[in-house]
């Protein structure tokens, strides 16, 4: 004889029951403990309950991006501020990221030592870690930013974004000596300049200029 209970077919007493969650709708907010609870009514109508948990975790395979501030191409000014942040992003809260730059070496976040790291990283699934600089010449080169993640059965996954920049430095004419100077007439004077810049100033870019009259330098 077959039983039912709320058309739900059951055998010697046992009710099977499962709830399935789409993959599309599963995200993080779906970490945590879940119960399942029963009751029924046992000898003498007396109500009995009882409960079981179980864990459940995200998981995904971890991710990096990296941007620049101020947002550039891929040019840096040259002494001024400039900020790199690296985004990791991973099921469970990646447990380290490296930043390696080309004039201070590898920087690095540590999930279980952040007190020692030399990275300052914050976040719970998604990471963002950020190191900010001023510019120099010896700023120019590939960034990486390197996430590492453990998904099931503690398998360590890795991804890493690299980025390219380069310093740019606006030109700036410097006149050596005295910004006046008294000459002769009919005699002849000199003036020495220095003009830096990045990338290097051609010398036929360079020109002088009196009454709107405007000359090359030989």
């Amino acid at each position: 004889k077959q039983w039912y209970q709320r058309r739900v077919a059951i055998t010697a007493g046992v009710l099977t029951c499962s709830v399935v969650i789409t993959a599309a709708d599963v995200d993080y907010s779906y970490d945590g403990e879940y119960d399942i609870g029963a009751e029924n009514r046992a000898a003498g109508n007396t109500i009995k309950t009882d409960n079981q948990s179980f864990q459940v975790t995200v998981y995904r395979d971890v991710s990096s991006t990296i941007s620049v501030t101020p947002s550039t191409d891929d040019t840096i000014t040259y002494d001024v501020d400039t900020s790199i942040t690296c985004n990791v992003e991973g099921g469970q809260k990646p447990y380290r990221v490296d930043l390696v730059t080309p004039n201070t070496g590898n920087l690095t976040w540590l999930k279980d030592a952040s007190s020692s790291s030399n990275l300052t990283c914050t976040g719970e699934h998604v990471l963002q870690c950020e190191f900010t600089f001023t510019s120099d010449y010896n700023s120019d080169g590939d960034y990486t930013c390197k996430g590492y993640n453990r998904v099931r059965n503690s398998t360590e996954k890795t991804k890493e974004t690299t980025i390219s920049l380069t310093s740019v430095r606006p030109t700036e004419v410097t006149i050596n000596g005295h910004s006046s100077i008294s000459v002769l007439a009919n005699g002849s004077f000199s003036i020495n300049c220095t003009i830096v810049g990045k990338p290097l100033i051609s010398k036929a870019n360079v020109s002088w200029t009196y009454a709107n009259d405007t000359h090359s330098i030989d």
